[in-house]
């Protein structure tokens, strides 16, 4: 019990304290001019989604990307809520699962206008390529950190890679790209509120802190009821382990909110694919 309140105490003090450096940054801003045309995603929030008439390759992946991390929210939700997993009790019913739950993510460019004159030069494509291929190397190489230093353990039955099941691949496609829509948003509302200056910087490289590490913990804590991802330490699970997993995002989120910026705005006419 004292654990526990420790480490509630630790996550307080770590969440809260960057959330008020956040807050405190942004009475330091200058706004920005003239304002932003780019829409907000919800005008209690600060997340700004794409201009469509600007950037129309963007806006539609994020807004479809938005929709559908409400989908597999909610039947993720209940397969753990309900315990429906319980039934999975062959080799494939979680590769099943979960690779089913990320075609819409990895076959989005198929039925997304591409904007551009070659399908594989389309955001979609190449956004999909850029998160599938960061699914792939987090779980293959930074899952035995989990492994090795935090004691985890997939105890269900499945196919595996690297020791990893391939369900998990999959898994990880929609759960970072529903991440990177979010980051974009966030990210984007910065950028496009405030005027370019040192403290814009601060702000941003705050809140991708922020961010990394909140969207680490709450993954943790989402899947806590899961009785077939063990841990040895939970609590330091929470408190460590959400530090070390936040520093892929650190990278990662920045990353992809400045990935392909010119894709509706080609420079010189030049449009780049995947080939």
């Amino acid at each position: 019990m004292s654990q526990s309140l420790h480490t509630i105490g630790a996550l307080t003090t770590i969440l809260g304290g960057i959330s008020s450096l956040c807050y405190g940054l942004t009475y330091l801003q200058t706004p920005a001019s003239p304002p932003p045309s780019a829409r907000r995603a919800l005008g209690f929030l600060p997340l700004r989604l794409p201009d469509p008439e600007k950037e129309p390759s963007k806006y539609h992946f994020e807004v479809y990307c938005v929709r559908y991390s409400v989908v597999w929210m909610a039947i993720f939700g209940c397969i753990v809520a309900f315990q429906i997993y319980e039934s999975f009790l062959g080799p494939y019913d979680y590769l099943l699962c979960c690779g089913i739950l990320s075609l819409p993510n990895l076959l989005s460019p198929l039925f997304l206008a591409s904007h551009t004159p070659h399908p594989t030069a389309s955001y979609a494509s190449k956004a999909t390529v850029y998160l599938a291929v960061y699914s792939f190397i987090g779980n293959y190489f930074y899952t035995h950190y989990f492994y090795a230093v935090l004691k985890a353990e997939y105890t269900f039955p499945g196919v595996r890679l690297n020791d990893v099941p391939i369900g998990m691949y999959f898994a990880t496609m929609f759960y970072f790209t529903s991440y990177h829509s979010l980051s974009n948003s966030l990210l984007r509302f910065i950028d496009t509120s405030y005027a370019p200056s040192t403290a814009r910087t601060a702000l941003a490289a705050a809140t991708v802190g922020g961010l990394a590490y909140g969207t680490a913990f709450m993954e943790s804590l989402s899947i806590s009821s899961f009785p077939y991802y063990k841990f040895e330490d939970r609590d330091m699970v929470y408190v460590v382990g959400s530090a070390f997993y936040g520093i892929y995002f650190l990278f990662s989120f920045p990353m992809f909110y400045y990935f392909d910026r010119d894709v509706d705005m080609p420079k010189g006419g030049r449009v780049v694919g995947l080939w």
